[in-house]
């Protein structure tokens, strides 16, 4: 299915014994014709804590000028998440706290990258479950031209 990430679907927090879990996907690359862009992240032992920061030449500074930071709390200081949300509408507050999957919908954040072809954006998200495990997936878009 070309309309989703190529890579995974749905991406599984389920920690593993070790205090730090760090894994890598490969790219996701963004068509201009892609027209959905959504996937879940399974967290079994539920969202104690959820963060995403965004590493891009071509959004940081524009990130920053609406949000004051690049590094977004879904889960608890929300503001920042609220700001950016009409440009990129990742879930927050009760559709991320406490729950087992959290689904993501950034269909409505293909027009504003489709706008920075050639471009690369990292979206590293961090979780923390209520057991006190943590996982950070780098998602990395790349934009076609």
């Amino acid at each position: 299915d070309n309309t989703t990430s190529p890579t995974q679907s749905e991406w599984n927090g389920a920690f593993t014994d070790d205090e730090m879990d760090e894994e890598s996907y490969p790219v996701i690359n963004i068509s201009q014709d892609m027209s959905e862009l959504k996937f879940n992240a399974i967290v079994p032992n539920k969202v104690a804590a959820f963060t995403v920061e965004i590493i891009s030449d071509a959004l940081e500074e524009a990130v920053m000028a609406v949000c004051g930071t690049t590094k977004l709390d879904l889960v608890d200081n929300t503001t920042a998440v609220e700001k950016v949300a009409g440009i990129i509408p990742f879930p927050y507050g009760d559709k991320v706290r406490n729950q087992e999957v959290v689904e993501f919908d950034l269909t409505g954040a293909l027009g504003a990258l489709k706008g920075i072809p050639g471009t690369d954006n990292n979206f590293s998200m961090t979780v923390i479950d209520k057991q006190g495990y943590s996982k950070t997936i780098d998602l990395v878009l790349h934009i076609e031209e």
